[in-house]
């Protein structure tokens, strides 16, 4: 019989047995990346070779240079319908208009746009871009969820062409999980390559919502009053007109600078400093702006068309009326007095004499009418005016009434003769036995005491006795 091993053989086996097991099991990483912490703040020693993409991701400076000299663009979501279909419209300026927002429902564990926004058509701000450059495209949104876990949003940038086509730019990452109250939230996607850009493109962004959980939730994005929506893109646009004005820092009174040909400058420099005090000397401005027509013809200052506080009309160096002339004939129109008083004529009529004589009226004629009867119609004859016939009456229209209508109607020569066939009378004779016998009758019911002598072949009678 074997000898059982000793609880030190059992305890040393057992040992050997989970090393081997240790040795051989498969072990998770701890995780794919080595942090090493730096609490120097001296980074001198590391090195960026990649454009950042993430929230948290280093930047170099040659990076931070870049994006710093760029001009922004900045457009503003707002409620407004696009001419594009479910789309809204992007703003350049900020709308203060009442705040405004949409409510999206979001697919469980999916996505779901929320709204499509773009830039207005034409509009010069946008038409003036020359390049969508390369860089850090961001958007600052005010939102909210209806749960707070699982639920978050993200962006897309597109370029639209005037056919409507839509090239995707960049995706941002996803926002901070939404709260259930309006917070702020910004993203950001990082765009690699220069987008070209022409008169008539346009700029797209459109927010999804993510929704993580098993169930759909609800997710609302504000914009215009206070929340100062936005998306912020980098992008060249050549300086507005205008120019620096550094030759005279400090201008005096009656201080112009020029132009130089180009757009700098405050003014045109076909206007003289000399032309431009002539607007306030009192003398005549028709090199620059024809306006004699308000003064004397001579060139005097003296306001000769003008208004006073009640907004009558003058037209003259004092209230005497304003002066007409038509061809040749001078006359006058009385404003003041409420009454039109005009001399001379209008074509060849003495307006003041002809008129309240009544002399150059068409003098009033007699005029004789005839009625023509016919059988059919009824013609009406004017003896120097035009001739008109009234018809015969239909079912639509009033008429005269015809011959045929008059026979048929007043004659009744038209009518269907009643013809009795087969009628049977009925008389009460009573006690009477001699009463009449009814004529136009087949046959007679009698009724009465005794017995009618008057009866027929077929009449019958009914004894009440």
């Amino acid at each position: 019989m074997a000898k059982p091993p000793s609880a030190d053989s059992i305890l040393r086996n057992m040992k050997k047995q989970k090393l081997v097991a240790q040795k051989f099991e498969s072990k998770a990483p701890i995780a794919t990346d080595m942090l090493l912490p730096n609490h120097s703040g001296d980074h001198s020693a590391g090195r960026m070779s990649r454009t950042p993409e993430n929230e948290t991701d280093l930047v170099n400076k040659e990076y931070v240079d870049s994006i710093a000299t760029r001009s922004e663009i900045n457009l503003f979501l707002t409620n407004n319908a696009s001419d594009i279909g479910t789309y809204k419209d992007l703003e350049v300026g900020v709308i203060t208009a009442a705040k405004e927002n949409k409510v999206q429902s979001i697919t469980a564990n999916s996505t779901t746009l929320i709204a499509s926004f773009a830039t207005i058509l034409n509009e010069a701000e946008i038409d003036d871009i020359e390049l969508l450059e390369n860089g850090i495209y961001g958007l600052h949104l005010h939102a909210e969820g209806a749960n707070a876990k699982n639920l978050f949003f993200y962006c897309e940038f597109y370029k639209r062409v005037a056919g409507g086509t839509e090239t995707l730019l960049g995706t941002s990452h996803d926002s901070s999980q939404l709260t259930t109250s309006e917070a702020e939230y910004n993203v950001h996607a990082s765009i690699t390559s220069d987008t070209a850009w022409v008169a008539g493109d346009r700029i797209v962004i459109k927010v999804y919502g993510r929704n993580n959980s098993n169930a759909a939730r609800n997710v609302t994005i504000y914009m215009e009053g206070d929340t100062a929506s936005r998306a912020e893109l980098p992008g060249f646009r050549p300086p507005g007109g205008g120019g620096d004005v550094t030759a005279a820092a400090n201008l005096t009174d009656n201080t112009v600078v020029l132009g130089d040909g180009g757009a700098k400058g405050v003014k045109s420099s076909a206007v003289t400093d000399t032309e431009l005090e002539t607007l306030t000397d009192n003398s005549m401005a028709d090199a620059l702006h024809r306006h004699s027509e308000l003064s004397a013809s001579d060139g005097t200052p003296d306001k000769i068309v003008y208004t006073d506080a009640a907004g009558i009309l003058y037209a003259d160096a004092s209230p005497l009326g304003l002066d007409v002339q038509y061809k040749l004939q001078t006359g006058s129109l009385d404003v003041l007095a409420g009454n039109i008083t005009v001399t001379g004529t209008v074509d060849g009529i003495d307006i003041a004499t002809d008129v309240a004589a009544n002399t150059a009226k068409n003098t009033n004629v007699t005029t004789n009418i005839t009625v023509a009867e016919a059988p059919t119609n009824v013609d009406i004859q004017s003896s120097d005016g035009s001739n008109d016939t009234i018809a015969a009456a239909d079912v639509t229209n009033a008429g005269v009434m015809t011959t045929t209508m008059y026979d048929e109607h007043v004659v009744n020569n038209n009518k269907v003769t009643y013809v009795k066939t087969n009628v049977k009378g009925h008389i009460e004779h009573g006690g009477t036995a001699g009463t009449g016998r009814p004529s136009g009758f087949t046959s007679v019911e009698w009724v009465g005491t005794v017995e009618p002598t008057n009866a027929s072949n077929g009449d019958t009678w009914i004894d009440t006795t």
